[in-house]
């Protein structure tokens, strides 16, 4: 969760001449974020109210290339105005189901069994994770390539809406892969972030596999965010 989309606008707000191009993807990335003049707060942008919490579909890792990748860039960054992401909270973020006081426990399940009925038969793939970007309010590793991972979205998208028509998760149209490492957490020009950040763009990427999604119960505490496990799905079943 880092700001991917604040206020209906996606970011990078354009989208890459091909979304199986590795480098088409990260240009776009690098492009949009080295235009940007001021960063936000991320968590003022994304406003929670205390207490809040909701379930989406995410993307963990736990492969220790990738770990070690995220330290490697955190290491080397300056941490002032910087939230950083530990180990344990890599992530990609791919659709909500909806905030956690407006389904019951009974709804969970459901969930689960219609998004088994659109992941059947989906292979498990993997995709490269890096160099460093950021977005409006975080630092961020490029994830590529993005189709494999647009039809993942689509077709959970459509199964939370094949449960709850309404409110609908927003359009695959939008999604934009990304991982974060870091929320800014102050508004502040994004000149000597973006400097920052370009110095280690030499950082090469890691592969890493996507062979399951899961459903999580999503919170904020202290800065970061938080979630339990609710269920997974395994791809390729």
């Amino acid at each position: 969760m880092d700001g991917e989309v604040a206020g209906g606008v996606s970011f990078p707000p354009g989208v890459p001449d091909s979304l199986a191009d590795a480098e088409a993807i990260r240009v776009n990335d690098w492009r949009a974020y080295n235009e940007l003049v001021q960063l936000e707060d991320h968590w003022s942008l994304k406003a929670w109210v205390p207490g809040y919490a909701a379930y989406y579909w995410y993307l963990t890792f736990a492969e220790a290339e990738l770990v070690a990748l995220a330290a490697r860039c955190q290491d080397r960054l300056d941490t002032t105005h910087l939230d950083l992401i530990p180990p344990d909270g890599l992530h990609v973020t791919l659709v909500k189901v909806g905030a956690a006081d407006d389904i019951t426990d009974p709804e969970l399940p459901q969930f689960v069994t219609a998004a088994e009925q659109r992941l059947a038969g989906l292979a498990s793939f993997s995709v490269e994770v890096g160099p460093l970007a950021g977005s409006r309010s975080a630092i961020r590793l490029s994830v590529t390539p993005w189709d494999r991972l647009v039809d993942l979205h689509e077709r959970l998208r459509t199964s939370v809406i094949s449960v709850r028509p309404t409110p609908a998760p927003k359009p695959t149209s939008r999604f934009r892969p990304h991982l974060g490492i870091a929320y800014n957490n102050q508004r502040r020009p994004a000149a000597p972030v973006i400097e920052m950040v370009a110095a280690l763009r030499d950082i090469g990427p890691v592969s890493v596999s996507v062979d399951r999604v899961k459903l999580v119960r999503l919170w904020r505490t202290d800065h970061q965010y938080r979630w339990e496990e609710c269920a997974a799905i395994a791809l390729g079943t």
